[in-house]
C-alpha cells in the first residue's frame, strides 16, 4: 500500500508543480508545437529532395543550407533589440503569418519544377523570419517566469518543440515517399495555426511605458559580459555538434548505410518522444546540481552517441546512439539558455537572448557545411567523420570546465544567487564561487 501512496503523491506534487507556471507559458508551449510539427516535418527531407531529387552535390547542398541560415542570424539579434523595445507578441505572430505563406509559395515552385535556388531563396526567408520569432518567443518566456524556474520553463516549452519533432519527421518521411511539395504546404499550414494561437493566446508583456526608456542600441554591449562570452564559445561548439543529426545525419544513414526515408524518420521521432517523456523531469532534477556539470555531461554524452553512429549499420543501432544523444541534448538545451537569461535584467533580456540565438543560428547553420565537407572528404570512412564530430564535444567540454566561473556554472539550482537581483547578475563575474 505505501508504494502507491509515494507514487500518488509524487503525481500529485508533479501536478502541482505543473501548474504554478503562467497559462501564457502553456499558449508558447502550444505555438512550438504547432511550429516545429511543420517545419522539422520538410527541413529534415529538405537536402535530401536536393541532392537525391536536383542532383545537387551535397556540399554544396551544405553550402547553400548554411548561407541560408547564416542570413537570418543578423535578424535574430536585432529581434533580440526589437522586441525590448516594441513588444514580445507582434514579432511572435507577424513573422509566424508571413512564414506560413512563403512554405505555401515554396511548395508551388516544387510542383512547378522551379530552379533550386528559388526554393534556397525561400528558405532563406523562411529562416528570417523563424529567427525573429525565436528571439521574441525567448524574451516572453523569461518575462513571464520567476528566474529560479527558467530552466524547467524553458524545458516544457522544448517538450512542446519536440512533441512536434516527434510527429513531423514521422508525417514527412511517409508524405516525402508521395510528394515533396505536400511536405510544404503542411509546413505552412502548421506555421499559419501557430500564429493563430499566438493571437488568441499570448498577451503582451511589456509596458509602453517601459520600453521607452530603454537606452539606445547598444549591439556590442553582450560581447563585453565575460560570463556570455564564455558561456557562447563552449555553446557555439556544441551547437555546431549538435546540428550534425539534420542533414549529414539524414544523408550518411540513407545513402551510407541504407537506411530508408521512413527509417530516418523513426529516429527523429525517437529523438523528439524521449525528449517530451525526460526534459521536464531532468530538469527539476537538476536544479540540485551545479550548471556546469549538466553542459560537461552533455558534451561527453554528445561524443559518445557520435561514435556509437560511427559504428551502427542496423536501425537498432542507430536507435542506441540517438537516445544517448537525446540525453545530452535534455541536460544542454534549457541549461544553457537558463543561463543566458539570468545574466540579464528585463530592460536588456531581449538583446541577450537574441545574441544567444544568433550564437545559436551561426553554428546551426555552419554544421550542415561542416557534416557535408566530412562526408565529401571522408568517403566510406565514418570513424573519421563521426570522431571529428565526437572530438568537437569533448573541446565543448573543456571550454565549459575551464571556464565555468565566468559564466556563473558553479552556482548550484540554476538561478540566481542568494544576495543577488536578477538585474546585477548582468555584472557579475563569481570567480572562485564554490556554489550554495
Amino acid at each position: 500500500m505505501m508504494p502507491a501512496v509515494s507514487a500518488r503523491a509524487a503525481l500529485e506534487n508533479y501536478v502541482r508543480q505543473l501548474r504554478k507556471h503562467d497559462p501564457r507559458l502553456w499558449a508558447l508551449v502550444a505555438l512550438q508545437f504547432a511550429t516545429v510539427a511543420g517545419f522539422s516535418a520538410s527541413m529534415a527531407f529538405f537536402a535530401l529532395y536536393l541532392h537525391g531529387e536536383r542532383g545537387v552535390p551535397m556540399a554544396r547542398v551544405g553550402l547553400l543550407i548554411m548561407i541560408a541560415s547564416l542570413a537570418s542570424a543578423p535578424a535574430q539579434a536585432l529581434a533580440g533589440e526589437w522586441s525590448d523595445r516594441l513588444g514580445r507578441r507582434p514579432l511572435i505572430i507577424t513573422p509566424l503569418a508571413i512564414r506560413g505563406l512563403v512554405f505555401f509559395g515554396m511548395s508551388a515552385l516544387i510542383l512547378i519544377h522551379a530552379p533550386y535556388l528559388a526554393l534556397v531563396a525561400g528558405l532563406l526567408l523562411a529562416r528570417v523570419l523563424g529567427a525573429v520569432f525565436l528571439a521574441a518567443a525567448d524574451a516572453f518566456l523569461a518575462d513571464v517566469t520567476p528566474p529560479a524556474d527558467r530552466v524547467e520553463a524553458y524545458s516544457l516549452v522544448r517538450t512542446g518543440g519536440n512533441l512536434g519533432w516527434a510527429a513531423g519527421p514521422a508525417i514527412g518521411g511517409i508524405a516525402a515517399e508521395h510528394s515533396y511539395a505536400l511536405l510544404f504546404a503542411l509546413t505552412g499550414l502548421s506555421s499559419l495555426a501557430a500564429a493563430a494561437i499566438g493571437w488568441r493566446w499570448l498577451q503582451e508583456t511589456r509596458r509602453r511605458e517601459a520600453a521607452a526608456h530603454i537606452r539606445r542600441v547598444d549591439v556590442l554591449a553582450v560581447w563585453r559580459h565575460r560570463g556570455f562570452v564564455s558561456l557562447a564559445t563552449a555553446t557555439f561548439i556544441l551547437f555546431l555538434v549538435m546540428g550534425q543529426m539534420i542533414v549529414p545525419l539524414s544523408v550518411y544513414s540513407t545513402e551510407w548505410r541504407g537506411l530508408s526515408k521512413v527509417q530516418f524518420g523513426y529516429l527523429c521521432s525517437t529523438n523528439g518522444l524521449l525528449v517530451v517523456l525526460i526534459q521536464h523531469p531532468i530538469s527539476l532534477f537538476l536544479r540540485r546540481f551545479r550548471p556546469a556539470i549538466a553542459l560537461i555531461g552533455a558534451s561527453f554524452l554528445y561524443a559518445a552517441s557520435y561514435l556509437g553512429i560511427a559504428r551502427a549499420t542496423s536501425l537498432g543501432a542507430f536507435e542506441a546512439a540517438i537516445v544517448v544523444m537525446t540525453l545530452g541534448e535534455v541536460l544542454f538545451v534549457p541549461t544553457a539558455v537558463g543561463l543566458v537569461s539570468r545574466m540579464a535584467s528585463q530592460d536588456d533580456r531581449g538583446r541577450f537572448l537574441g545574441a544567444y540565438g544568433l550564437v545559436r543560428i551561426v553554428a546551426w547553420s555552419t554544421a550542415p557545411w561542416l557534416g557535408g565537407q566530412l562526408l565529401d572528404e571522408f568517403s566510406a570512412r565514418p570513424f573519421a567523420v563521426w570522431g571529428t564530430v565526437a572530438g568537437l564535444a569533448l573541446l565543448a567540454a573543456v571550454v565549459y570546465s575551464t571556464t565555468a566561473p565566468l559564466y556563473g556554472g558553479l552556482i548550484a539550482g540554476n538561478r540566481v544567487p542568494p544576495g543577488a537581483s536578477e538585474s546585477t547578475m548582468a555584472e557579475a563575474t563569481p570567480a572562485g564561487t564554490s556554489g550554495d
